[in-house]
């Protein structure tokens, strides 16, 4: 089964579109859902995506952001039966015709995940200051994650199961930086293909202004490199203060009775130069505890995934892959899963 999860957030004008136009035949799917994750829209985007035809809607109480949304739609898709998860946005900037381009390589060549490659260098309707964060942004997670990125921060994207089963993000502003730096962690097969990627009419509801962004995905990739990459992170600050110690301590060596470049005496140098000198000791130090608890996170990591799948195939098996949830649960963001028509 695939199911097509569509996060939305006052999206009412547009979310309807969507659901109709995402295509229930597709080669190698016996079945295709669609669930809408509502979150915390005060407009009629839940009213619109039941009227269209989604499978389901999980209501969120109040907006908690995408990373949540994907989050929570992820798992209800998971515990749902789903052996394939989609996720579109519900502004129609991606085309859900499309939808089988991402499929193919998980059913076919046994991708985990796949990205939908919007080519933003060269679409015209993009402003330029995007497209210089989107390279920016895709080339830092490229060098971190060792992976050959080509757009890091498109939201059209494929996964297997296993691979769901696998992600745990935390990230609340949005999944797409996390997931890419987690896929590198699970060693994951990833796949690209080239997707249309349309203009959209009126203000993103995830990034308002060009400097949100910057500084909601700029802390998201700093919280990414800490994270999953400490040593290179604390290795370069702990570079970078030893260099400039190293640099201190030779002028102060070469012009003994001058002072410092920055015209300090003799005594506040070398006093600056043992600062400089613990700093870099401090986050080297942080750089290997960071590792170390990095080592502990794969290892919980991997009993969560195993801990999962066997509690989620068990549920499966359990209730039948067309059956919803029992639990409508309450989710950590405060969602609530409100069933809608399910499967029959």
């Amino acid at each position: 089964m695939l199911v097509v999860m569509i996060p939305a957030f006052n999206e009412a004008a547009t979310v309807g579109e969507v659901v109709r136009k995402v295509p229930r035949r597709i080669a190698g799917i016996d079945v295709v859902r669609v669930l809408v994750v509502d979150d915390g829209s005060d407009d009629n985007t839940e009213l619109e995506a039941r009227r269209a035809g989604a499978d389901h809607v999980l209501h969120h109480g109040r907006n908690v952001g995408l990373g949540v949304s994907f989050r929570d739609g992820l798992e209800f898709a998971l515990a749902w039966g789903a052996d394939v998860v989609v996720n579109i946005d519900a502004d129609e900037q991606y085309d859900p015709a499309e939808i089988p381009k991402l499929v193919g390589p998980i059913v076919q060549d046994g991708a985990d995940v796949v990205l939908g490659d919007r080519d933003v260098a060269r679409v015209d309707h993009v402003p330029r200051l995007k497209r210089i964060g989107n390279k920016i942004a895709t080339g830092a997670i490229r060098r971190a994650t060792g992976l050959s990125i080509v757009d890091g921060q498109t939201g059209f994207r494929a996964l297997s199961r296993d691979a769901g089963l696998r992600l745990n993000l935390q990230e609340t502003y949005t999944f797409t930086h996390e997931m890419l730096f987690q896929v590198a962690e699970h060693n994951l097969r990833l796949r690209y293909v080239p997707v249309s990627f349309q203009r959209r009419n009126g203000n993103s509801r995830l990034i308002p202004t060009i400097w949100t962004y910057l500084k909601n995905a700029s802390g998201a990739l700093i919280r990414g490199y800490a994270a999953y990459r400490p040593l290179r992170l604390f290795g370069s600050v702990s570079s970078f203060f030893l260099a400039l110690a190293v640099a201190l301590g030779a002028w102060l060596f070469l012009h003994p009775w001058s002072g410092s470049p920055l015209g300090m005496t003799p005594l506040s140098g070398e006093a600056a130069i043992v600062a400089l000198l613990a700093i870099s000791a401090q986050a080297a130090l942080t750089g290997v505890l960071a590792e170390a608890h990095r080592s502990d996170r794969r290892a919980q990591a991997e009993i969560l995934y195993r801990l999962r799948k066997v509690m989620m195939d068990r549920e499966r098996a359990r209730q039948g892959v067309w059956a919803l949830p029992d639990d409508p649960t309450v989710r950590p963001g405060g969602s609530q899963a409100e069933p809608n028509s399910g499967p029959p």
